[in-house]
């Protein structure tokens, strides 16, 4: 916390930590539906940029989500990344918020997109 020039206390959050709770949110939407989707952390070990998330779906669709802190984008080797997982044919997301990437999901699971 710090103490503004108008003497008001301010609590300053890690950036880290406000990713940490939209990746809390939708992993406890996720459980809700874990009959229809399996939804993991990502990571592959000695390849950074990789997406965040990877969303598995019944009848064999597979998304990747990029969950940021609000009002953060990707960097420059994660866009490239992205970019390269989508001319595969993969989906892949870039999410600031836990309700957008809850939406987005939900159109998955009703087979809207």
């Amino acid at each position: 916390s710090t103490v503004t020039s108008a003497g008001k206390m301010v609590v300053l959050v890690p950036t880290k930590l406000l990713e940490v709770g939209v990746e809390r949110a939708i992993k406890r939407w996720a459980g809700k539906h874990k009959d229809d989707l399996m939804y993991w952390k990502f990571t592959v070990p000695g390849l950074r940029g990789v997406p965040d998330r990877i969303a598995l779906f019944r009848g064999g669709r597979c998304v990747f989500f990029e969950l940021k802190s609000k009002g953060k984008r990707p960097r420059k080797l994660q866009v490239w990344l992205h970019k390269k997982l989508r001319a595969f044919g993969f989906p892949c997301h870039v999410f600031d918020s836990a309700d957008s990437a809850i939406n987005c999901l939900e159109e998955y699971l009703n087979e809207r997109i």
